[in-house]
């Protein structure tokens, strides 16, 4: 009797532990899973190789990044040596967003790999914006899949519209600042460009009123929002605003007043401006004259290199500006006389 039970008792706990292993395989089962196809990577058919690596890639297997690293290196199979990832698992956008997905250091040289074999294969794929696009704002990827869409160049911009226009606040910088790099690129991102050179970041405010000026005429709907960065904090802004404005001449020439007005803060952005968008100079030479009769030192002296420049122009008033140059060596200012004494 003893015996029985005792193999009842057995059947009972081979019962019960059957009955938990069944409760843990699901949490079991992708490890085991995920050790089987690490052991096929060393299979010597190139098929098997290729399907586990595939596998284990697209489950973002942090355990497979050093095999799979050596296998493109040649190191796990000194007769298979793939060209690339995206190539040698099919190419897929969703191989590209797993590969991008991985979060360990070592996984840095297969993102790297994935995405210098994508610029490197001739025409880009569009079928790999969506996916870039996703890894646009992301602190690790933005720069270089930034620089993967500047490389794709105008077969990018559909997919940086649609970035411009994510809820994801870096996305948004990120396709836009790509798509200044992309300009001249259309008229809806003309539109973009001309709302962004109002940006909160200063930088990204100085892209798009560069990225405006690459139209030329095409931007004349740009230029009260141009004039407006003229005033801006940063000279960044007001030089890029500035030299745009010279680009879209002469429909920018109403800029004038307000590029007199800013000229002591421009730091010599200004200059070259001014003798552009005003031909035959005479509004150019009064403001000028104004400043000098009424305006603190350092716009005096801004204003005599602006007129200085403006007189080895024959286009304009050259004698008008020799009489205000002699006038300016009476300044009470040391370095305006100076600078009126070397036109």
């Amino acid at each position: 009797m003893s015996r029985a039970r005792g193999r009842r008792a057995a059947i009972v706990a081979f019962a019960v532990l059957l009955a938990a292993l069944a409760g843990s395989w699901p949490l079991i089962r992708p490890l085991a899973e995920e050790r089987w196809l690490l052991a096929r990577l060393g299979s010597q058919d190139p098929a098997v190789v290729r399907s586990a690596a595939e596998s284990l890639v697209l489950r973002r297997s942090e355990r497979a990044v050093p095999r799979i690293s050596k296998l493109l290196r040649g190191e796990l199979h000194p007769d298979l040596r793939p060209r690339g990832i995206l190539g040698f698992l099919g190419g897929g956008p969703a191989v590209l967003d797993a590969v991008l997905g991985l979060r360990s250091r070592e996984a840095q040289e297969l993102q790297e790999n994935a995405l210098s074999e994508l610029l490197g294969s001739g025409e880009p794929d569009p079928r790999y914006s969506p996916v870039l696009l996703r890894w646009l704002g992301d602190e690790r990827h933005g720069q270089r899949v930034a620089s993967t869409f500047l490389a794709m160049g105008k077969l990018a911009v559909p997919t940086l519209l649609d970035g411009a226009a994510s809820p994801r606040l870096e996305v948004r910088r990120w396709a836009l600042g790509a798509l200044c790099g992309l300009a001249p690129c259309g008229p809806e991102a003309l539109d973009l460009f001309t709302r962004a050179v109002a940006d909160p970041l200063d930088e990204l405010r100085a892209e798009a009123a560069a990225a405006v000026g690459r139209y030329e005429g095409a931007a004349a709907q740009s230029v009260q929002a141009l004039i407006g960065a003229l005033e801006d904090l940063d000279l960044r802004v007001r030089a890029a605003a500035a030299a745009a404005l010279a680009a879209i001449s002469p429909e920018a020439r109403e800029a004038v007043p307000v590029l007199v007005r800013g000229i002591d803060q421009a730091q010599g952005a200004f200059t070259t401006v001014l003798i552009r968008l005003d031909p035959g100079g005479q509004r150019t030479v009064q403001a000028l004259i104004e400043i000098l009769r009424s305006g603190d030192a350092p716009a005096r002296e801004e204003s005599i290199h602006v007129l200085s420049a403006m007189y080895w122009d024959e286009t304009f008033p050259r004698g008008r500006i020799l009489l205000v140059l002699l006038g300016a060596l009476k300044d009470a200012e040391p370095r305006v006389c100076r600078s009126s004494s070397r036109p």
